[in-house]
């Protein structure tokens, strides 16, 4: 929704401006990387896929990482911009927090595939 409101109301569904925009501002590149990492995600988010892909389900939404720290970098960017960094940084914290969280999992996990 996000995506669309800014492609309708700011581009006029112009997509060769939408090209420009992504170019020039690195906030927008990062906001359309973020949203295109989506996709896959979202095509894959139901049970069918999940059987299909098997392993490699679980692979392709670990995604879900990159995308926080891009999302959240997009939203930094455009209001760093604006000198308005109250509300990003609570959401960047939040993130850090989330993602903190996994690292003992992770280790664990990593553990266990290194060992004989």
């Amino acid at each position: 929704m996000h995506f669309s409101i800014w492609l309708w109301l700011d581009l006029d569904w112009n997509l060769l401006e939408m090209g420009k925009d992504v170019i020039k501002r690195p906030f927008i590149t990062m906001g359309f990387l973020s949203f295109v990492m989506l996709i896959p995600l979202a095509l894959s988010s139901n049970h069918w896929m999940q059987r299909k892909l098997g392993r490699r389900w679980a692979q392709l939404h670990r995604m879900v990482y990159l995308i926080a720290i891009t999302v959240i970098l997009h939203y930094w960017w455009h209001k760093a911009g604006k000198n308005d960094l109250d509300t990003v940084s609570i959401y960047a914290l939040i993130v850090i927090l989330l993602l903190s969280c996994r690292i003992p999992y992770v280790r664990k996990r990593l553990s266990l595939k290194l060992t004989p």
